[in-house]
């Protein structure tokens, strides 16, 4: 089987990766990498600007410490932490370059030269996992099949950050979904569920740090069964679902939990 990974730079992604590629790097012949920031850099502090204007200042705080500073801490930490082999200590773009699996960093998913690469690395299988752009019907026809990783429990919470969504919605449980790749946002067949409980003391990023490790988990989990040539039950999305959005400044006045704590440092791995 021949595999090629649709990600994004997000410390989330990484995260989520490390089971798939420390598992099955043999089968990884190819990364996509797509960037969170699309444009100029004009373009780029214009569209944080518009961001910054209409979401949530908290939220996008959040976000920095997790796509900033988390990395860096976790890289710090793995100098000294000697339970992780050399490899699953290395940042994800050096992780890709010594072991050899050709990357490629593109602005547009459904670019001609995205397709074209695609295309020209002959997958079975196509990956997407905590990417931010839609796939297009000529990108998903370019290989035989085709699996999306999304961060909730399918039909509910389709969209952007389920996992700040299920916290401010004190739900019991959080999970991951693997489902077929469609056009349509989060809506294919369902293959695979995961979830776990939510504890009240957990903060947003708590619940997501846990998803994005169930999440590389099941991912390899699903590949391998694949490899066995195991049957999955198809579950078509027939409820229509929530589609949520990034947190605005109303939801987190509303919002009683917590981002980020002290304890969070404490558990990357």
């Amino acid at each position: 089987m021949r595999i090629i990974l649709v990600t994004s730079n997000s410390f989330a992604a990484q995260v989520a990766m490390r089971n798939v590629l420390l598992f099955h790097k043999g089968l990884i012949k190819g990364v996509v990498i797509v960037t969170q920031l699309r444009g100029s850099k004009w373009q780029q502090v214009s569209r944080f600007w518009t961001l910054f204007q209409k979401k949530s200042f908290r939220f996008l705080w959040f976000k920095f410490v997790e796509a900033v500073i988390f990395p860096r801490w976790v890289l710090i930490t793995g100098l000294v932490d000697r339970s992780k082999s050399e490899e699953e200590r290395l940042p994800f773009k050096e992780y890709l370059k010594k072991n050899k699996i050709p990357f490629q960093v593109f602005d547009d998913v459904n670019s001609p030269g995205c397709k074209s690469w695609i295309k020209s690395i002959n997958a079975d299988l196509l990956i997407s996992a905590y990417g931010t752009q839609i796939f297009g019907e000529e990108l998903i026809g370019l290989v035989p099949k085709a699996i999306n990783l999304h961060g909730s429990l399918l039909p509910k919470y389709r969209g952007s950050a389920p996992y700040f969504w299920v916290v401010a919605n004190q739900e019991k449980e959080a999970g991951i979904t693997i489902h077929e790749l469609t056009p349509v946002l989060d809506g294919g067949d369902i293959l695979v569920q995961r979830a776990i409980p939510i504890r009240p003391s957990m903060s947003v990023y708590a619940v997501h740090y846990a998803l994005c490790r169930l999440a590389g988990e099941a991912l390899s989990d699903t590949i391998s069964a694949m490899l066995r040539g195991d049957k999955f039950t198809r579950t078509p999305q027939i409820a229509e679902g929530d589609r949520e959005r990034l947190p605005e400044r109303k939801d987190m006045r509303s919002f009683r939990g917590s981002l980020i704590t002290g304890r969070d440092f404490l558990t990357l791995r």
